[in-house]
């Protein structure tokens, strides 16, 4: 032991001081880590493919710094700070709020960076099904489900597979659509959620909503689905953000102006043409991804800038159906599960 330590008055404050510094370092440590394996420019690829070597290369120094910054606040916490100076506790107690803030950061990033790689097809092609909602017509998780895309991710290459109208999967559904839980179609009866895609978000609880477009697309179409992905119109317009204007109905339309044609644009272009107004959001929805999966993509900085607002907002949800990425999707708050009361109903 230090000597020092046992020195009235000095040496709780220099053992402080020492405990402190020793934590810091390690933090330190990990974190530069971190900052050698990570190479921004480098994950994203030209033409848009992510280069999974890079990030898994982040995995394992991200989760050495998540544990390190717990165990650093552990160290502090249990610090003795019976006879420290009231402005040594003050500092003490800031650099507590300081690491809690951080280590609420890593951890969010580590649970992310910790799936991403499975959710980005290192391991075998994953099957995402996009379900573009609209507020114009109610639903509890956002609006009616009228479009939606396949996308698959192999390697970190996505590919436009697939998109089209809720129609198009109800008419490819058995007589009788899929299995409903007796109590979800008790609640929600007349929105027929056996046969009727546009309803599906009529569920406030999004795994709710994914699982049951998850089952009717597969039952449609006899192809699996591995996460599904709600996007509304403030969606669309990130995602326009990174790609940059498309042609909608002859004209070229930014990320606001999209949003403002999908929420009530298409509304007031085509009044009652019906067809009209569903093919353009038909072509609305296939040019918007097929750019993406064809476009270079910015950093993954300005992708974080465009859509951590969005995520936040619900505007944009994801749910796998894989155990372990469902239960960090959750934890990070992307899942849009609706909150449980304990003991209310």
């Amino acid at each position: 032991l230090d000597p020092a330590r046992f020195v009235p008055i000095l040496g709780p404050h220099a053992a402080v001081r020492g405990d402190v510094a020793d934590a810091g370092a390690t933090v330190a440590e990990d974190a530069a880590d971190v900052l050698g394996a990570l190479d921004p420019e480098a994950i994203i690829e030209p033409g848009g493919q992510i280069d999974m070597e890079e990030l898994q290369d982040v995995v394992g120094p991200m989760a050495t710094l998540d544990a390190s910054l717990s165990e650093a606040l552990v160290d502090i916490d249990d610090l003795d700070s019976t006879w420290l100076y009231s402005a040594a506790q003050e500092r003490v107690d800031e650099l507590v709020a300081e690491l809690e803030t951080t280590s609420d950061t890593v951890d969010t990033a580590n649970e992310l960076v910790a799936i991403a790689p499975g959710m980005l097809g290192a391991d075998e092609p994953r099957r995402y099904l996009i379900v573009f909602t609209t507020p114009s017509e109610a639903r509890g998780s956002g609006g009616f489900a009228g479009n939606w895309a396949e996308l698959v991710v192999d390697n970190g290459d996505l590919t436009l597979v697939d998109a089209g109208r809720g129609d198009d999967i109800n008419q490819a559904l058995p007589p009788f659509g899929i299995n409903v839980p007796a109590d979800l179609r008790n609640l929600y009866d007349g929105f027929e959620l056996q046969t009727t895609f546009q309803n599906v978000p009529v569920v406030p609880n999004y795994p709710t909503v994914a699982s049951l477009a998850r089952f009717q697309f597969e039952a449609a179409f006899d192809r699996d689905v591995d996460a599904v992905i709600g996007v509304d119109h403030a969606g669309i317009g990130g995602v326009v953000q990174l790609t940059g204007p498309v042609e909608v109905n002859g004209t070229m339309m930014n990320a606001n102006q999209i949003e403002e044609f999908v929420l009530r644009g298409q509304y007031e272009a085509f009044g009652d043409d019906e067809e009209a107004r569903l093919q353009a959001l038909d072509d609305l929805t296939f040019d918007v991804f097929d750019q993406l999966v064809n476009a270079e993509l910015p950093s993954p900085a300005t992708i974080v800038d465009i859509f951590q607002p969005l995520l936040e907002g619900n505007h944009v949800r994801v749910v796998s159906f894989d155990n372990a990425e469902a239960v960090a999707l959750d934890r990070v708050g992307l899942s849009g599960s609706f909150p449980v009361a304990a003991g209310q109903d």
